[in-house]
C-alpha cells in the first residue's frame, strides 16, 4: 500500500494493531490489542501491548432495558452512610422469581426484607479491605439472572473506565443519572461462580473498597 498510496498529509506515524476481543462481541468485557507504531521520518519502531475495558454508558434506553430484563436490584451506600437496599422481581404462583419486566423495578418487584439487606454486605475473610455482596437466594427457571448492583456516587467521581480489570461476568456498565450510580449488570447463576475481586479504579485520590459479587 505504501508504494500505492500517498501518506496523509501531516501524518507523522504509521499504526499497524491487531485486536482479540474476550467476551461476546456485542459486549466484550475486554479487547486485547497490540501492534507498532512507525515513525514516517525515520527508521524508529515503537512497540505496545494494551488491555482495553469496558466504559460505562449514559444511554437511557440501554439502561432501562436492562434494568427490565434483570431480577433483582441492588443498591450500595456511600461510605458509611445510608442502609443498602435491594429489590427482587415478581413471584408467579409456584414461587419462582421472573425479570422487572419494566425500568420501574421499585413499582414492578418487591422491596427486600430487613433479613435479606441484613445478609448483603459482608466482609471477605479472605481479602483485606474487600466486602462481598451476597445476592439474596431466589427459584427461578431461568439460568442466568441478571442483577443490577448499583453504587451511589456522582458521575464525575467514577473515571472511564470505572473498573481497573475486566470480569466476564459484569455485562454491562452504566451510569443512572436518576439515581446517581454507577450500575454492573452481574449474570447471576444459581449457586454459580463469584466473581473475582472487583477493583473500581480511583481518581483524585479517592479511594474505593474492592468487592465481590456472590451468588447463593
Amino acid at each position: 500500500m505504501l508504494a500505492e498510496r500517498e501518506v496523509e498529509t501531516g501524518a507523522d506515524d504509521l499504526l499497524g494493531a491487531v485486536g482479540v476481543i474476550s467476551g461476546s462481541w456485542q459486549r466484550p468485557d475486554q479487547v486485547q490489542i497490540s501492534g507498532s507504531a512507525a515513525s514516517i521520518s525515520n527508521d524508529h519502531n515503537t512497540a505496545f501491548n494494551e488491555t482495553l475495558l469496558p466504559m460505562f454508558l449514559q444511554n437511557i434506553d440501554l439502561l432501562n432495558a436492562a434494568y427490565a430484563e434483570s431480577y433483582v436490584v441492588i443498591r450500595i451506600p456511600h461510605g458509611e452512610d445510608g442502609q443498602v437496599q435491594g429489590w427482587i422481581g415478581p413471584t408467579d404462583a409456584n414461587g419462582n422469581v421472573g425479570p422487572f419486566g419494566h425500568a420501574d423495578y421499585q413499582t414492578a418487584g418487591t422491596a427486600l426484607t430487613a433479613a435479606q439487606l441484613a445478609d448483603i454486605m459482608k466482609p471477605d475473610p479472605d481479602h483485606p479491605g474487600t466486602n462481598d455482596i451476597r445476592i439474596p437466594p431466589f427459584e427461578s427457571t431461568a439460568g442466568i439472572r441478571p442483577v443490577m448492583v448499583q453504587f451511589i456516587g456522582e458521575a464525575g467521581h467514577f473515571p472511564q473506565p470505572p473498573l481497573e480489570e475486566a470480569h466476564e461476568q459484569i455485562g454491562q456498565l452504566f451510569y443512572d443519572d436518576g439515581v446517581g450510580a454507577l450500575v454492573l449488570q452481574f449474570s447471576d447463576q444459581p449457586a454459580g461462580p463469584k466473581s473475582t475481586v472487583i477493583n473500581f479504579n480511583s481518581k483524585r485520590g479517592r479511594n474505593h473498597n474492592s468487592v465481590i459479587i456472590e451468588p447463593r
